[in-house]
């Protein structure tokens, strides 16, 4: 029987997804007993930590590794090419201006967005920064770390590879963008079931990145700018982690508009 190549593509996706689950549960054993190698040398920082000899070959190991037998076996399946799921370090594969506007009204719609979400919630709730913040899971038991390699091996699995695929599967452009964000937020709630307020937030949180990491991948076809997205987020919460009141000063001053 000759499946449909639509349906070949539906197939792959969950194909991909297996092979991420299945790989992310098998790579975090070696993973965990190369970073438990350095657990005796206790970082100076968060930032100094994230260099350490062994947890960052750690870190490429368990992520990239993830990433780049999912992109050798959805390439010889398909013959698509890293260029056609949008994995290069260009930006502007429609051209870099129009491309560059793409992410400037996405930045200025989600800060927008974010600001009145925020104050609305401490106008008629009384809830603070420190509240709204707190309630989140800020590491995703990365150890205190900035990860380095999470947001570009996890850009190039969700949004270069299973967007493309969905796309080429004959979903329109808003179901696959959904269809990954849910499954990007889905694969984050390990080890968070037992706190529920943790997992809510965490669903949440990783949904929004996932929408607009997506619409950007969609919009430029190319995972440069939801690369930078991720990588901005995580950062954040590196920070939140590292330096609390530093960055309560900033949440407050941008977001509640504290001067």
């Amino acid at each position: 029987m000759v499946i449909n190549k639509k349906y070949q593509n539906l197939i792959l996706t969950a194909l991909v997804l297996a092979l991420f689950i299945g790989l992310h549960h098998v790579l975090v054993y070696p993973y965990e007993w190369l970073v438990s190698l350095g657990e005796s040398v206790q970082p100076i920082s968060v930032w100094i930590g994230s260099f350490h000899p062994v947890y960052l070959p750690a870190e490429i190991f368990y992520k990239v590794g993830n990433a780049a037998i999912i992109l050798i076996v959805v390439c010889k399946l398909t013959g698509l090419s890293l260029y056609d799921m949008g994995i290069t370090y260009k930006l502007g594969k429609n051209g870099f201006k129009k491309d560059l506007w793409v992410h400037v009204k996405v930045f200025v719609i989600t800060w927008v967005v974010m600001i009145l979400t925020v104050n609305l919630l401490h106008q008629f709730f009384g809830v603070t920064a420190t509240q709204i913040l707190e309630q989140f899971d800020p590491y995703n038991n990365q150890g205190n770390r900035f990860p380095f390699t999470a947001h570009f091996a996890e850009e190039i699995i969700f949004r270069g590879v299973m967007i493309t695929l969905l796309l080429r599967g004959g979903l329109n452009w808003f179901w696959a963008i959904l269809i990954s964000s849910v499954v990007f937020s889905l694969v984050h709630i390990n080890g968070r079931i037992g706190a529920p307020v943790i997992l809510r937030n965490t669903l949440i949180m990783t949904e929004l990145l996932g929408l607009l990491c997506g619409y950007l991948f969609y919009k430029t076809r190319t995972i440069v700018g939801s690369v930078y997205w991720h990588a901005l987020v995580n950062f954040l919460i590196t920070l939140f982690v590292s330096s609390p009141k530093i960055f309560m000063a900033f949440f407050d001053k941008v977001v509640f508009m504290k001067f």
